[in-house]
């Protein structure tokens, strides 16, 4: 049985799990569930990170945002109550305590240790955890320094970081995106034969293939992506066209799995940022441009 608030389960006498981040989610996921709330976040100020927000429940990210906005806040519930929880000056102590032994002493689980690094990369206001995966928001017009810095940090952990800019208008609702659909990524193909490499990709019934020469490896791979994505649908490429700014290999896992960052930009716009995995520097290299650009250049899903 689970005590609210605490994140402790089993029998008495149970040695109690160490308070970190995984033990603090699972507090405000108990308090969640035992209050019967959409999202609860609670907010710490630490001497060295500044103000830090932590938010458990289906609309987390809400509640982060709120808190956030507010920083003589302490806690946001959602839907809103008049009263805190019980509970709530344990969440703060624990929260506190989460976030200084973060920095002290690494947790085991590898999604931690990784959020405890992206919180500490100066401009970061929030910061949300799903699964392996850290979202970050920045200040305003400093998203390309943030993600400057974690592309060329030795990231800690296994898992992704995607980093959103607080002041980046959301996409035009009455924008006419007509019938475009999300691009896919059929295939990436090594041709030692001829020193080059192929990027196939797919866009509802029609398909395309980009290419570039092999022995550029990364940064040939997402050149030849936006090739491949020009020639699939040219209405968002006209004009000046993107081009790949730099490609980096984060990390790469114990089974062989490559982390990879790209940056790719147009003539003074917002450069675009895109992080995927895959089972070849070149493969991951292709999968994040495609992300960057069906996030942002203009191939949206009609789904």
């Amino acid at each position: 049985m689970s005590e609210p608030g605490t994140g402790r389960t089993g029998a008495p006498g149970d040695a109690a799990p160490a308070p970190g981040l995984s033990t603090l989610y699972t507090a405000l996921h108990t308090t969640v569930l035992a209050y019967g709330l959409d999202a609860f976040a609670v907010a710490v100020d630490d001497p060295d990170l500044g103000h830090q927000c932590f938010a458990a429940g289906a609309d987390a990210r809400a509640a982060l945002t709120a808190l956030a906005a507010d920083p003589g806040q302490r806690w946001v519930a959602l839907p809103a109550t008049a009263d805190p929880p019980a509970e709530l000056e344990a969440l703060h102590g624990l929260a506190a305590t989460a976030l200084r032994l973060s920095r002290i002493e690494p947790e085991g689980d590898p999604a931690s240790t990784l959020e405890a690094f992206v919180r500490g990369v100066p401009h970061v206001v929030t910061v949300l955890r799903t699964g392996s995966v850290v979202e970050a928001v920045v200040v305003p017009g400093h998203r390309d320094d943030v993600v400057t810095r974690l592309a060329a940090a030795d990231l800690p952990g296994r898992g992704a970081v995607i980093v959103h800019d607080a002041g980046a208008p959301g996409p035009d609702p009455g924008a006419d995106v007509g019938p475009l659909r999300r691009a896919e990524l059929i295939a990436v193909r090594s041709l030692p034969e001829t020193g080059e490499l192929e990027v196939h990709l797919r866009g509802g019934e029609h398909r395309s293939i980009g290419r570039g020469p092999l022995a550029r490896a990364g940064q040939a791979a997402a050149a030849a992506t936006l090739d491949a994505l020009a020639e699939l649908e040219p209405g968002p490429f006209r004009g000046a066209p993107w081009r790949v700014g730099w490609v980096r290999t984060i990390d790469t896992t114990p089974d062989r799995e490559f982390l990879v960052a790209v940056m790719i930009r147009r003539d003074r716009e917002r450069a675009l940022y895109g992080l995927a995995a895959g089972t070849s520097p070149i493969e991951a290299a292709a999968r994040a441009t495609l992300h960057a650009c069906n996030r942002a250049v203009g191939l949206p899903t009609t789904d």
